[in-house]
């Protein structure tokens, strides 16, 4: 059977809403996907009784988000709230696709990964631009039907970034990274239904993409090595190559082994931030780990062998700005208000290490440019955790005695300073 997509939007957005329609067309004509919205209604039908039907049943529900539909009673109190209720049960994804300017900082949905990237209003594009976005925005869709059809027994659609024969079930728990920038939530959620705090041991499907910068650098030696491929960069790849596939192989099974010990620490924080904080360290954790393999997948004599960056990886490679990077994985919007800064303290314990800090990002809107205490369980679960956590495991990885900030539960009450690092002649700070 098809994903079955339930379109809720105000009349007034009506062209915007057949704007995506269009751009759907092709999931749709090859029935992949189902669309509804309440243009299907029939003459004489109540129209009530036919939308609440079509949402209890629909798998992805697309939010078309504007001042209109914010302002409209029936789609915020009635389509809206009972779409989070059912995401929120875990019986069909909701996706806000911002359509026009307007504060929904505010709202229930505001939790979600939204569309465009950015959260930029896609109203505000000229035509040809706007073709661009929502290509983007359908490619999107695409994926996070593919997601939910896979987790949920539904047709599989065409996958842009996962591996179908990897799908088989096996008795370790399994979470699903789709995406370079998509975690499957439903495994995460599954594995607190069922084990709570106290995890066993898992595994990992890292996304195809990570997949395939990790093999295309293994192939890459071998050609080297057989003298087949010589090309201007050619030192420098030999030079790092190596290092980086050994590494990213130990820090996929650190990462996995990791988790369960994560989860442990999660505790005191409620069920849904802590899926958030395990979805964001492995997200991170899949970029920190395989960025630097794909900065070296994007050199022009792998081109011609067919063993470049995959595309997906593009916007992701440490060439971008880590704040950039950092929006796209955590779902902020704007990179420009991520800021860098020291993490202070845990509950009243120094994270200061062998005289070095931890420094990590946030988002300002939660922070102050001064020691600020953050009790936001939001922001710890979904920035702190997830930074502070990858760094014990790439610390115990490069130093076996490395300690860390190891402690035996996470409080809801942190310490971070935008302070301004000044560097005397001496270098100290």
């Amino acid at each position: 059977m098809p994903i079955s997509i339930f379109l809720s939007y105000a009349h007034k957005d009506k062209a915007l809403q057949a704007e995506l329609n269009e751009h759907l067309g092709a999931l749709r004509h090859d029935e992949r996907i189902s669309v509804w919205w309440d243009g299907e209604i029939l003459a004489g039908s109540e129209w009530q009784h036919a939308i609440a039907e079509k949402l209890s049943k629909a798998d992805v529900i697309l939010l078309l988000v504007s001042p209109a539909f914010l302002g409209s009673t029936y789609c915020y109190k009635e389509e809206m709230r009972q779409a989070i209720e059912r995401h929120d049960r875990n019986n069909a994804m909701v996706i806000p696709i911002l359509i026009e300017s307007c504060y929904w900082q505010s709202t229930p949905f505001a939790k979600l990964q939204g569309l465009p990237a950015g959260m930029v209003p896609i109203a505000s594009f000229a035509k040809r631009k706007r073709n661009e976005i929502w290509t983007e925005v359908a490619k999107a869709i695409h994926v996070s039907c593919e997601q939910w059809g896979e987790r949920n027994g539904g047709q599989k659609v065409l996958s842009l970034d996962s591996d179908p024969q990897s799908q088989s079930k096996t008795d370790t728990p399994r979470i699903i990274l789709s995406s370079v920038a998509v975690a499957n939530e439903t495994d995460i959620y599954d594995c607190f239904q069922k084990y709570g705090f106290k995890w066993p041991s898992i595994g990992i499907k890292w996304p195809q993409s990570s997949d395939i910068v990790l093999d295309n650098a293994s192939k890459v030696i071998s050609l080297l090595d057989s003298g087949t491929l010589q090309t201007e960069g050619l030192d420098y790849f030999v030079r790092h190559a190596p290092e980086c596939i050994a590494g990213a192989t130990r820090m996929r099974k650190a990462v996995a082994a990791a988790v369960p010990h994560m989860v442990d620490r999660l505790s005191q924080f409620r069920s849904r931030d802590a899926i958030q904080a395990v979805k964001n360290f492995l997200l991170y954790s899949n970029h920190q780990t395989h960025a630097f393999l794909a900065h070296l997948s994007t050199w022009n004599g792998l081109r011609p062998v067919g063993l470049g960056l995959p595309p997906v990886w593009k916007p992701f490679t440490p060439l971008a700005d880590l704040e950039d990077v950092l929006s796209k994985l955590f779902g902020e919007n704007d990179p420009n208000r991520i800021y860098h800064g020291r993490l202070w303290s845990i509950s009243g314990s120094d994270t200061t290490r062998d005289g070095d800090y931890l420094y990590i990002y946030a988002p300002k809107d939660y922070i102050g440019w001064h020691m600020s205490t953050v009790d936001d369980q939001g922001i710890i679960c979904r920035w702190f955790i997830p930074q502070v956590e990858f760094d014990l495991v790439k610390g115990a990885l490069d130093n076996p005695e490395y300690k860390g900030l190891v402690s035996k539960e996470y409080c809801s009450e942190w310490v971070f300073a935008m302070v301004p690092v000044v560097w005397t002649a001496s270098g100290e700070e």
